[in-house]
C-alpha cells in the first residue's frame, strides 16, 4: 500500500506542477474574469460610485423644491469636479412658471445617465405640479395611491429555467473535463510506455498496484482541478454583483441547487469510467507520437454523446436517448442532464448509477490485470493483437 501511495503522490505532483495543468486551470478563470469585468465595467456597475453620484445638480433658483431629491452644488464646484473627472455631467436647474428647466453640461452622456437625470427632474417636477395645484396632503396621498397586485402564480417557470441552465452548464463542464482528461491520461500512459523503463518499474512493484496508483493519482489531479474552481467560486461570492446573482430565491440559486449529491456522484463515476477507457487506449500503443491516435476513439465517443445531449436540450428526450443513459459509454454525459431535468425518476437514476458503478469496478479489475502485460509490449502491433496477446499471457 505504501508503494501505491508513492505512485499516487508522484503522479499527482508531476501533473499539478506542469505548466499545462496551470494553463488548463487558469485559462477558463481568466476568460470568465475578463468577461465579467468587461460586461459590468461597461455598464458602470464597477464604478466606485453610482450613476446618480456621477451627476451634480446646481439649483440657484430657491423656488425649486429639490430638498430630499438631489444635493445642491455650487456652479463653481460642479465645474471643478467635471474638470477633475470626478463627475460625468452637471445639470443647472431652474423654474419657469410651473415647469422645471435644466441645462446639462459634460463631455459625454450615457443612456443610463440620461435616464437618471430624467427620473430626478421628473420627481422635482411632480413636487412643483402638486404645489401649483394647491392640493391638500390628503388629496396628494389619494392621488399617490398605487394598485395592489396579489400574485397567485407558481414559480415553476423559474425552476424550469434553472433546470435548463443547470443541465446546459453541466453538459458543457462534463464535455470539457472528459475531453481534457481523456487526452491527459492516454498521454501519461503512452509517455511511460514509450520510455521502455516499465520493466524496471514493474520489477519493484506489482503491475496491478502500479496501475491503481496511476489511475488514482490522475483522479486526484482531477479532484484538485474541481476543488480550485469550487474555492474560486466561493471566493467570488463575496463580490456583491456575483452574490446578487446567486442570492436565495434567484435563478442562480436554483441553478446550483439542482446539482445535488446524486448528480455529483454520477459525474465522478462517469469521468472515472472515461479515465479507465483512456488508460486502456493509451496502453495499446507504444510510441508517444501515437498518443493522439490512442485517445481519438474516446474523444469521438464523447463528442457523439455531447451532440446527442445537446439535440434534446430544452425538451424531453426520446425513449432511445433515455435508454442510452443506462449504457456506460453514453450515460456519463446524458444521465446527469436528464437527472437535473427530471426526465429520470430517482429509481431510474440510481439504476443507471448502479450500472455505471458496476462497469467501473469490472473495467478497473480487468485493466489492473491486463495493464502490466500491455505496458511491457513495446512492439508496434494492432490494438486487437495487443489485447489478444495480453489475454493469452
Amino acid at each position: 500500500m505504501n508503494k501505491i501511495g508513492i505512485v499516487i503522490r508522484e503522479t499527482w505532483i508531476r501533473q499539478v506542477k506542469s505548466v499545462s495543468f496551470c494553463m488548463m486551470v487558469l485559462a477558463p478563470l481568466i476568460a470568465i474574469a475578463l468577461n465579467f469585468f468587461v460586461i459590468h465595467g461597461a455598464s458602470g456597475q464597477f464604478q466606485s460610485s453610482s450613476s446618480s453620484e456621477r451627476i451634480a445638480y446646481v439649483v440657484s433658483d430657491k423656488r425649486v423644491p429639490y430638498q430630499g431629491v438631489v444635493k445642491n452644488t455650487s456652479l463653481e464646484t460642479a465645474k471643478k469636479r467635471l474638470h477633475a473627472d470626478k463627475i460625468d455631467n452637471y445639470a443647472v436647474i431652474s423654474l419657469s412658471g410651473s415647469q422645471i428647466h435644466a441645462n446639462l453640461y459634460g463631455d459625454t452622456l450615457t443612456k443610463r445617465g440620461e435616464a437618471t437625470i430624467q427620473t430626478t427632474l421628473g420627481s422635482i417636477q411632480k413636487r412643483v405640479s402638486i404645489m401649483a395645484s394647491g392640493l391638500t396632503t390628503e388629496q396628494v396621498q389619494t392621488l399617490s395611491t398605487v394598485p395592489k397586485l396579489t400574485k397567485h402564480v407558481s414559480a415553476d417557470r423559474t425552476k424550469q429555467t434553472a433546470k435548463e441552465i443547470s443541465s446546459f452548464v453541466m453538459t458543457i463542464v462534463l464535455y470539457f473535463f472528459m475531453i481534457t482528461y481523456s487526452s491527459i491520461v492516454s498521454q501519461e500512459i503512452v509517455a511511460e510506455k514509450g520510455t521502455k523503463i516499465m520493466e524496471v518499474v514493474l520489477s519493484s512493484i506489482k503491475g496491478s498496484h502500479y496501475f491503481i496508483g496511476k489511475i488514482f493519482g490522475m483522479a486526484l489531479v482531477m479532484i484538485t482541478h474541481f476543488a480550485i474552481y469550487a474555492v474560486t467560486g466561493v471566493a467570488m461570492m463575496r463580490i456583491p454583483q456575483v452574490h446578487d446573482i446567486f442570492k436565495k430565491g434567484s435563478i442562480g440559486f436554483e441553478t446550483i441547487k439542482n446539482i445535488d449529491f446524486r448528480v455529483v456522484l454520477f459525474v465522478g463515476l462517469g469521468i472515472f469510467f472515461y479515465m479507465l477507457l483512456s488508460a486502456f487506449a493509451g496502453s495499446l500503443v507504444s510510441k508517444i507520437e501515437d498518443a493522439g491516435k490512442a485517445a481519438s476513439p474516446i474523444v469521438f465517443l464523447i463528442i457523439i454523446t455531447f451532440v446527442l445531449s445537446m439535440n434534446s436540450f430544452g425538451s424531453e428526450p426520446s425513449s432511445l436517448l433515455k435508454s442510452l443513459s443506462f449504457i456506460p459509454f453514453f450515460s456519463p454525459i446524458l444521465a446527469p442532464s436528464y437527472m437535473i431535468g427530471g426526465y429520470l425518476t430517482p429509481a431510474l437514476s440510481y439504476t443507471a448509477m448502479g450500472i455505471l458503478a458496476l462497469s467501473d469496478v469490472l473495467l478497473f479489475s480487468l485493466l489492473a490485470k491486463l495493464y502490466p502485460k500491455l505496458m511491457l509490449q513495446t512492439d508496434s502491433v494492432s490494438p486487437l493483437k495487443a489485447v489478444s496477446s495480453a489475454f493469452k499471457n
